[in-house]
């Protein structure tokens, strides 16, 4: 008794087309996920992307903020009198400045 063998697996093994293509696909599909422009890339860019956004949103929070306190400054002497004393040590002549550091 011969075996039987189906006419799938006799062109397949004949044939070497399909299992080509399929080698090629494979790395193609690697080479889109792990290439250098892949879509792994393209996951961190994004990821690095929002992140960005966030630090944005916080720095125009921050720049407001300094901003005020800025027009504050200029516009009323005791606040800048209040950061000279804080930030440069500056006091009245009759003022006793102690420094610790």
């Amino acid at each position: 008794m011969t075996p039987t063998v189906s006419k799938t697996a006799f062109w397949l093994k004949n044939n070497p087309l399909p299992l080509g293509s399929l080698l090629l696909s494979l790395l193609l599909i690697s080479l889109s996920f792990l290439g250098e422009q892949g879509l792994w890339r393209i996951f961190f860019l994004r990821k690095e992307s929002a992140h960005m956004r966030e630090k944005v949103v916080s720095l125009r929070q921050e720049n407001l903020t300094l901003r005020r306190e800025l027009a504050r400054t200029r516009l009323d002497p005791l606040s800048t009198e209040r950061l000279a004393r804080e930030q440069l040590g500056f006091g009245r002549p009759y003022d006793r400045v102690y420094i610790f550091k």
